[in-house]
């Protein structure tokens, strides 16, 4: 059975998968949170883990502490204090306040930059451009380190293992030309440095995901004039293979990409801000095999990346 964030019982669309995917929701006006464990196209069951109040942000979610469950990554947006929950299925397994960080550094991504199965946090101050590594174990900071600072017009837009070695690498473009310069990371150590393309400042990259199975993270984009979706599947720093997936309305956001059907490769999850309607594309590679709708929600819940 399907249910949407009401608990409103409706249709479930058939699935064979056994893999289950975390949708997590947060209700822009209440600051609920809640998460959809998924198995394929169906929602198989809807929890609500807690609330907080709306001058916290939700900024990543990402393993932190290598259980294989998403947990998610809190600031406050008037006192800087960042926090943590860890999850397991619907339910906060523990939680913690780490510190207050002053307002010019923002948390630019998450991934597992060491290779210890733990997802780590990228920070930014926008003022130098100095970049830094939270390297995190569950609930702890581990150790803090720095990668050196980088000109502002340059900006960190994913953080993902685009060269499967299992160490998550950095995507920047340039803001003024369009230029796309990834990091290959081993740690605090940049292994190798590439300018797959440039590209028109009108295509923004939305999300990294594995879309065709091969362990690399690959690059979706979004034409924000035409609203075309577009990919790279990612080889290191060059791109393997480009492919155009086509155009959508720009009332539907690209939200999440996960392995929905447990066929090894991420799928798109979109979401219409204006319907509250849900959408999976079931992705193989620059392909789309077929899309699903298992629910819809109030317009005041976004799915959380």
């Amino acid at each position: 059975a399907e249910f949407n964030l009401l608990g409103v019982l409706k249709p479930a669309i058939p699935s064979t998968s056994t893999n289950f995917t975390n949708v997590i929701w947060r209700n822009t006006s209440s600051g609920d949170v809640a998460v959809w464990r998924m198995n394929g196209m169906n929602i198989t069951s809807v929890g609500f883990p807690g609330s907080i109040s709306t001058d916290w942000n939700i900024e990543q979610v990402g393993d932190m502490n290598g259980d294989g469950e998403g947990d998610i990554l809190w600031r406050n947006t008037i006192s800087g204090v960042v926090g943590i929950w860890l999850m397991r299925k619907e339910k906060i397994l523990s939680s913690k306040f780490l510190g207050g960080v002053p307002a010019e550094w923002v948390i630019t991504g998450s991934g597992d930059i060491n290779g210890d199965g733990k997802a780590d946090v990228l920070w930014r101050n926008m003022s130098s451009g100095m970049v830094t590594v939270w390297f995190m174990e569950g609930l702890s900071i581990q150790s803090v380190g720095f990668l050196g600072k980088t000109p502002t017009v340059w900006e960190i837009k994913q953080v993902g293992d685009v060269n499967g070695d299992g160490k998550a690498d950095l995507v920047w473009q340039n803001r003024t030309n369009g230029t796309v310069a990834v990091w290959l990371m081993n740690g605090l150590t940049i292994t190798s440095v590439g300018f797959p393309a440039r590209t028109s400042l009108d295509w923004e990259i939305q999300i990294l995901g594995d879309i065709n199975g091969d362990n690399k993270m690959d690059a979706i984009w979004r034409n924000t004039k035409s609203g075309m979706v577009s990919v790279w599947l990612m080889n290191g720093t060059t791109i393997a293979l480009p492919g155009f997936l086509g155009g959508i309305p720009f009332e539907w956001e690209i939200r999440q990409v996960s392995d929905a059907n447990g066929d090894g490769k991420g799928d798109i999850i979109l979401q219409n801000l204006t319907s509250g309607k849900v959408a999976v594309w079931l992705m193989d590679g620059s392909n789309i095999n077929s899309v699903g709708f298992p629910g819809s929600t109030p317009v005041t819940w976004k799915i959380q990346q």
